[in-house]
């Protein structure tokens, strides 16, 4: 119990200075929110797809400005800054000095995270809840109970997020492209996770891709969620897969952190 309130202590120190620091940098954080106009530069395509040729896998005009306005926002609560954080910390020394705070350093940069991620939630999801009631384009057809899954979903969705990113930081004891390699993984997922298209849309080897790999986890998963699109037994199986991924990266980012910090030579300072 001792562990557990030192721990929590500590997150309610490092969580404040996350949300200091995505607050102070202001220009890095304007950058972040307006990836948000990838989706929207989506949506006109496929609303100029659905006007010359109908819905489209059964999807029409209003279901995809729903998709991609709650795309938009979805992106930056399930992702964060990890791979690049971890990155620099390396190449700088700073890994030198978190190794030698009393928490690990995943947890100071899972704080950062969750601060990038609170403040954006705080700009974001008010402007968003507005739309939804000003706009009857934008449909949510769920109830209560599905809500709640929802949001377990996102949650689900950031630490799968998160953890993927771990990973490939462990790439760092033995590389110096472990960044750029995290990269091109998530461009390559980035069909599948319903960042470009619906998972649904796809062609079918595509769609079954996407439903056994972590990406639509991320994305893909909560957003058919939140659009009403998911029966019982596809719920439970996303949860299942995402579950299944969540844990088995965690295992092998454990691994990797335990062989590579035996090998860690400072460098920078």
């Amino acid at each position: 119990m001792g562990e557990v309130a030192a721990l929590t202590s500590a997150y309610r120190g490092l969580l404040r200075v996350a949300v200091v620091q995505a607050l102070t940098y202001r220009a890095q954080l304007v950058i972040w929110l307006l990836s948000s106009l990838f989706p929207l530069i989506m949506m006109t395509v496929w609303l100029s797809v659905v006007d010359q040729s109908g819905p489209a896998a059964g999807w029409d005009r209003s279901d995809f400005i729903s998709y991609y306005v709650a795309a938009a926002v979805l992106f930056h609560l399930t992702t964060g800054d990890l791979a690049w954080n971890w990155d620099r910390d390396m190449r700088s020394g700073d890994l030198s000095f978190r190794l030698l705070k009393p928490v690990s350093p995943v947890h100071h940069h899972l704080a950062m995270d969750i601060g990038l991620v609170s403040v954006t939630a705080a700009l974001l999801v008010p402007v968003a809840l507005v739309a939804t009631v000003v706009l009857d384009s934008l449909r949510y057809p769920i109830g209560p109970g599905t809500f709640v899954l929802f949001l377990v979903a996102v949650v689900l969705g950031f630490a799968v997020s998160f953890a993927m990113a771990l990973t490939f930081a462990m790439g760092t004891f033995w590389s110096t492209q472990t960044a750029n390699l995290y990269y091109l993984w998530w461009g390559a997922g980035a069909f599948l996770s319903g960042w470009v298209a619906p998972v649904s849309v796809l062609p079918e080897p595509l769609q079954r891709a996407a439903h056994v790999l972590p990406f639509r986890s991320v994305l893909g998963f909560p957003l058919e969620l939140l659009l009403g699109r998911l029966d019982a037994g596809q719920i439970a199986t996303g949860f299942a897969v995402g579950l299944a991924w969540l844990v088995g990266l965690i295992v092998v980012q454990q691994a990797l952190w335990h062989r590579g910090i035996v090998r860690y030579q400072a460098v920078g300072g």
